[in-house]
């Protein structure tokens, strides 16, 4: 993945990368990104880019020939140590696998940035084993309808989704060294990662390391935070499910989706249209909510409209209007 951000080092790797693959009879895909273009968009450059680079990511895997892409089951590592709902779950044979590097030391800056800033119980997971990733059209997120008289679709199951797969969050960066040095491997160092104008890069060659000097073993113990997380983080979606399931609609939902789409200015097929709606029986979600009167399940629903692909605004639960809106 070529960002188009650094001159003459990118061309290097690239080069570097494309030996290496010609090596080990590896098939080699080069992507290269516009780096004026994310330079000079809203936001930070970290974010532009990673955007950019997992939608190339996609588009690679869309246009390589069938006879490159890896069909096959993929069960998680957590998963057969943890069987729940949250982390069981399965990369079927239709799947589109992206693997990364993402270590243990990436975990931890991770983990470090989201507890300086504030984060939930969602962001205290840290970078997770498995994602999943939307389409090749970039991040975007789906409308969410209430009070529409159609059932919740589950975006994620209607068509072969993309997994990103990060099998090395245990891993030390350390450990990765030892072992390419053991087995008398090569690589490229990336300079802009020295590069401390950088939030990440900040945290990974300043405020870790202090941190890891005061207390050693620290950046292990974000790691190991962000798992417990995670597994409580499935324990309250399982509890979400049984409270809130109940609200979701199921009949009719291919006529209601696909006559929804059709009243809007651009008409879609019926995936799409399935793809991003998300609908509730207002009766009986407004029950659960009355059952639930003694407790604030706003964060609780959020988060559980988020795992099923949506945003929700938090507002909603307090406006004096009717739960009746699309975003």
């Amino acid at each position: 993945m070529h960002h188009g951000l650094r001159e003459g080092t990118a061309d290097r790797d690239a080069e570097f990368v494309e030996a290496f693959a010609r090596k080990y009879n590896v098939p080699f895909f080069l992507k290269k990104l516009d780096g004026e273009a994310l330079k000079n968009a809203e936001g930070s450059l970290e974010e532009n880019a990673r955007d950019a680079r997992y939608k190339a990511l996609i588009d690679v895997t869309l246009e390589a020939p069938s006879d490159y892409r890896v069909n096959g089951s993929y069960r998680s590592r957590s998963s057969l140590q943890d069987d729940t709902p949250h982390t069981s779950s399965i990369i079927n044979h239709q799947s589109s696998i992206i693997v990364t590097a993402h270590h243990a030391g990436d975990q931890a800056e991770t983990m470090y940035m989201r507890l300086r800033r504030g984060t939930t119980l969602a962001g205290l997971r840290g970078i997770q084993e498995i994602r999943v990733l939307g389409n090749s059209q970039g991040v975007s997120t789906p409308p969410l309808i209430i009070n529409h008289p159609s059932s919740i679709i589950n975006h994620q199951s209607l068509h072969s989704p993309h997994f990103i797969y990060r099998p090395f969050l245990n891993v030390t960066r350390a450990d990765l060294l030892a072992y390419a040095r053991e087995n008398g491997l090569e690589w490229c160092e990336d300079e802009s990662n020295a590069d401390v104008k950088f939030a990440r890069n900040f945290i990974r060659h300043d405020a870790l390391p202090h941190l890891e000097e005061t207390c050693p073993g620290a950046t292990m113990q974000l790691c190991r935070i962000a798992g417990l997380a995670d597994r409580a983080y499935a324990k309250v979606m399982e509890a979400c499910e049984r409270v809130f399931s109940p609200a979701l609609r199921t009949e009719n939902a291919d006529a209601d989706l696909h006559q929804h789409d059709m009243k809007g200015d651009n008409q879609h097929d019926i995936v799409a249209g399935m793809t991003q709606c998300i609908s509730l029986n207002k009766k009986a979600l407004r029950k659960v909510l009355q059952e639930h009167a003694d407790a604030d399940l706003s964060e609780l629903f959020r988060l559980w409209v988020s795992e099923q692909g949506f945003r929700f605004p938090i507002a909603f639960f307090y406006s004096p209007k009717e739960p009746n809106l699309r975003i």
